[in-house]
């Protein structure tokens, strides 16, 4: 049963993310890649809810590291993933698996220079290597507008939206 439920919500969300892929004209090429992971999952839906018993959910605040981008003008006023107007003047970012209003705090590894941020859109795509993408104005405050991407540390930041 609980694999039944785990297979079903990961189906929803891929097929929520499919709408708004077909609903976003710049997204098309996101949206072939969505068929080809549908079909993946059609193909291995045996193993998927195999693996689907050894997820682990964590109740508990953690830190972890990964990769950071940004995203700014290009995207000023689309409507993001949590349904709010992008504004790359505020700290927010965009994380494929943090809830959204969560405030984490990130920091960049090299420098140590930190922000907090909301988490109010999904994204980088996974393919791209990448666990997060940061507002131009929290991507200023951390240093890393020349380099485009930085390695970062995540943690959780203090309140909710």
């Amino acid at each position: 049963m609980k694999n039944a439920i785990i297979f079903t919500l990961a189906v929803v969300a891929i097929l929520e993310f499919g709408a708004l892929c077909i609903m976003v004209p710049d997204n098309v090429r996101l949206s072939y890649e969505l068929r080809e992971a549908n079909e993946d999952v059609r193909i291995n839906a045996d193993h998927i809810s195999t693996l689907a018993d050894r997820l682990i959910v964590l109740e508990d605040a953690v830190t972890f590291k990964t990769l950071a981008s940004y995203y700014g003008e290009d995207h000023r006023g689309r409507i993001t993933a949590s349904g709010t107007p992008f504004n790359p003047d505020e700290y927010t970012a965009a994380s494929p698996w943090l809830p959204f209003g969560s405030r984490w705090t990130v920091t960049r590894i090299d420098t140590g220079a930190s922000v907090t941020c909301t988490i109010t859109d999904r994204g980088p795509h996974v393919r791209l290597g990448r666990g997060l993408d940061l507002s131009r104005a929290a991507a200023a405050k951390i240093g890393m507008l020349r380099e485009g991407v930085v390695a970062i540390s995540l943690r959780p930041g203090e309140g909710r939206e």
